[in-house]
């Protein structure tokens, strides 16, 4: 029971736990109130069911620039195979456009720097900490995408979306 907004942060809080997709789980992606989605991506990319190009290219055809950011980072955390040629594919008139290239744009870049310094992406998540607040969370995708054998560390992801509080706070 409850609203969806209930259900989907429920359903967020379980995956963060890394238990079990309850039944039905699938079925909150189709909810139209948008509130909730953000929390069933995320739960999803934990989840890793459920998930499929369709369903990033239905987020991706939403006006919303954060479900469509949260769509893509599941992609990412889940290896969607073809995920940069799906996100290379879509025209300038399209609503994702922006999204998918501001993603695509840092893995190419990630990959293009680890080439050149000869460098694998597990080379930089020792540095997560010296890298501004932006580089860490599309580190940590680009390590997800590019080894999906890898699995998901919680406590890499947290320092990868960590903030460091301002000076003199703690």
């Amino acid at each position: 029971g409850g609203t969806p907004l209930a259900r989907a942060a429920a359903v967020d809080l379980l995956a963060f736990h890394r238990r079990p997709a309850p039944s039905g789980f699938g079925e909150l992606l189709r909810v139209p109130e948008s509130t909730a989605h953000a929390f069933v991506i995320s739960a999803a990319a934990r989840f890793g069911e459920a998930w499929n190009r369709n369903l990033l290219e239905a987020f991706l055809a939403r006006p919303e620039r954060g479900l469509q950011i949260a769509a893509l980072e599941c992609s990412a955390r889940l290896s969607l195979p073809g995920l940069l040629e799906i996100c290379d594919a879509l025209p300038a008139s399209h609503p994702g456009y922006e999204a998918a290239r501001a993603l695509s744009g840092v893995f190419v870049a990630v990959g293009e720097y680890l080439s050149a310094e000869g460098l694998e992406v597990g080379d930089l998540l020792g540095k997560l900490d010296e890298m501004p607040l932006a580089w860490r969370r599309q580190v940590y995708l680009c390590h997800a995408y590019y080894r999906p054998e890898a699995t998901p560390d919680l406590e890499l992801e947290a320092r990868a979306a960590q903030q460091h509080a301002p000076a003199g706070r703690t």
